[in-house]
Formats: structure tokens, sequence, C-alpha cells
């Protein structure tokens, strides 16, 4: 019998487009970019300068090919004007498999009648923030085929994860679990140096914040942070393959009161979900660090 799979992916996905030279935070940074095995095979291909420039700039090491950044830690090939060198001679179709599908992420889930691919954009992209922050309706998902949009509670019911304590963000306003928040937030793998000075700034400010964020959550928008929350989750679905979805759930709870600090400095959403994005989301054994530091509380 052939399984059925229908892709599952977040009501603003399809809106979504790369805002190329007119975005303040490149993704072509900080990170390790991989080249796949063809992309590179065709790189090495190319003639001129910039084949000479592609020769010069991919790493080939024991982990596979990849660019090598510049001294500043960008990619080599992002011009001035935050626009791509190889887009722009090249084309699109040129563009190795992790920049063409970043920051998209999908993850698979297999049933007994169909099976179910929830795609998404991660929140490391400023486009991703503006339209996940777009309005304060609660987060739907469109379901391949179906005639009605689904809710995070149906989309919970359709893989079979059971998440009882979803349906809504409740801030944990406790002193010392704000505490524990930003002690977590310090073991985590710095993207910069900037993550881990600013840590420590807001360990010295927490006596001082945390009167002002409670009085500051009763103004927020509950079903604008229930959203983020859910969309937090949605990200890390594929875990309770593993672990306990209440591990998840404390996971998910962690950051958004790291998210509500930084956003009572800030005074900036969507910069602080980015932010927060780039550091914990895009790097695998934060997630996995933070999700044994909750696990173990």
């Amino acid at each position: 019998m052939t399984i059925k799979v229908r892709t599952l992916v977040p009501d603003f996905y399809a809106k979504f487009k790369c805002k190329a030279g007119a975005c303040q935070h490149t993704c072509c940074q900080k990170w390790i970019i991989d080249v796949d095995e063809v992309s590179a095979q065709y790189y090495f291909q190319q003639k001129g300068k910039l084949g000479e420039n592609l020769k010069a700039n991919i790493v080939h090491d024991k982990a596979g090919y990849h660019f090598r950044l510049n001294k500043d830690g960008l990619c080599p090939f992002l011009q001035k004007d935050g626009l791509c060198k190889l887009i722009l001679e090249l084309g699109e179709d040129s563009l190795c498999d992790i920049c063409t599908a970043h920051p998209r992420f999908y993850e698979y889930f297999e049933g007994d009648k169909e099976d179910i691919e929830l795609g998404g954009v991660g929140m490391c992209c400023e486009a991703t923030c503006d339209l996940l922050l777009a309005n304060e309706a609660h987060l739907q998902f469109t379901l391949e085929g179906a005639a009605k949009p689904l809710s995070f509670a149906q989309v919970l019911k359709k893989i079979a994860v059971e998440m009882p304590d979803a349906s809504e963000y409740v801030p944990n306003l406790d002193p010392q679990y704000l505490k524990f928040v930003l002690e977590c937030m310090g073991k985590v793998e710095p993207i910069d140096k900037e993550w881990t000075r600013h840590i420590q700034e807001l360990k010295h400010m927490l006596p001082d914040l945390q009167p002002k964020l409670t009085q500051a959550v009763s103004t927020y928008s509950k079903t604008l942070f229930t959203k983020i929350f859910q969309y937090i989750l949605y990200r890390q679905l594929d875990q309770s393959f593993d672990i306990s979805t209440t591990v998840i759930l404390a996971y998910a709870q962690l950051n958004m009161a790291y998210i509500l600090l930084e956003y009572l400095v800030t005074g900036d959403l969507p910069e602080t979900i980015r932010r927060w994005s780039e550091e914990i989301e895009y790097d695998d054994e934060n997630v996995d660090m933070l999700l044994r530091l909750v696990a173990a509380l």
C-alpha cells in the first residue's frame, strides 16, 4: 500500500520572501555555510574571476565542503549592498542546497494512513518574524488538500502528539525561575561575544527587571505571545520521538521567559525573537543543552 504524504505549513509560509539587500541581519554570516557535493563540483567548473574566487573560498575537510568566511565572519560572496554575487552572476539555481532552503525547515511524521511533513521558516530570519508578528490572530496552519486551516491543537492531534498545556502561554515570573533562565542562557555556546556580555548584563539587571516585567506582562497580548510560544513548540515537535512532551513544553517556557526579559529591555519584539533564534534554534547543541537543563528541573 502506498502511503500518502501531505505537507503542513504555517499559514504565512507562502508569503515568505527573502528581503535580500533590504535585510538588516544577513543570514550569510557567523555560521558555517556547508556546500553540498553537487554544488561544489559545479562551482569548481566555473571560469574567470568568479571561478577563481570560488576555488579559493571553498574549503574541503573531513566534514565536507563549506565556504571560507572572511575576517568579518561574512560569506565571501555577500556584496556590500547585501546581495549575493553567485545569484547575480549565475542565477538563483546556482545556490547550494543550504542557501536554497534556508531558513526553511522540514520534519517528517509517519502515520498509519498517511505521513505528514511539517514545514516552516525559522525565526532567525527577520522576514519570518515580520510575518509571525504581522497580526495578533491565532497561529494557524495549512494542510495540503484540506479545505480549512488547522489550529495548533488540531496539528498536534493530526500527528498524534499529546501536549495539553500548549493551548495558551502562561508566563512563569517567579524570581528564582527567571534567575535559572538566565543561568541556562549563559551556558549555551555563544554565537558571538555580545551574547555572553549581554546575558551577564541581564543577570545584574534582574532584581530591577522582575517587578517591571510583572507589570508589563499584564499589558501584553496573550494571543500574540501564545502564537510565539506555539511556534517555538512547533519547531521542536520532532523531539517528541525521543523526549517527553513535558520537557519540550518546559523548553518553550524557558525560551519564552528569556524573550520576555529581553523584550522588556529592548522594546523590539521582532529583533528579540530573531536574535534569540539565531543563538538557540540554529545550534542543535544549544537546543539539546537547554532540553537537558529543563529535564533536570
